[in-house]
């Protein structure tokens, strides 16, 4: 108990003087709706979805916010961004016909590839940290767990 509470102060004497100061600067990046941002591997590069042109789509910066590049044109709203591993590819929930999907794209934003094609809302992917799997959100039910992380009988790894 003696320790916890050393421990707790020990922390609280590290952030105290930050708080004595008042609330954080925050620095806004854009006037737009950005959300859903990740670092690259190396901390060189952010992914976010922004609806700058109009709707939701991907777009890559440098990770200060400068340089910003559209990766998706696409018909419909791109959204929740994430990087592979190796940081070569990008998955993202896409919304065809106002269903959400997996797909995945090259990380210059070339090869955009459907994976699910389910009427359910497949969203909010996720690299497995080997980039053998992809892992989503799912408003469907999956009985057999070797199934798990795939769509139509296919393995969502790219």
């Amino acid at each position: 108990m003696k320790r916890t509470a050393l421990i707790l102060l020990g922390a609280l004497a590290l952030v105290w003087p930050a708080l004595a100061q008042g609330p954080v600067a925050v620095k806004r990046l854009t006037n737009v709706i950005n959300s859903y941002p990740q670092f690259s591997r190396d901390g060189k590069q952010l992914v976010f979805q922004s609806n700058r042109s109009g709707k939701m789509q991907i777009y890559v910066s440098k990770a200060d916010g400068t340089e910003i590049r559209q990766l998706t044109q696409l018909d419909f709203p791109a959204q929740v961004p994430c990087w592979s591993p190796d940081g070569k590819q990008i998955v993202f929930a896409g919304e065809p016909g106002g269903d959400s999907e997996i797909f995945v794209m090259q990380a210059d934003g070339s090869d955009v590839r459907r994976l699910t094609n389910i009427v359910a809302d497949d969203s909010h992917p996720y690299w497995s940290a080997d980039g053998a799997r992809i892992l989503f959100n799912s408003a469907r039910t999956t009985p057999d767990p070797q199934a798990a992380g795939r769509s139509n009988g296919t393995s969502c790894s790219a």
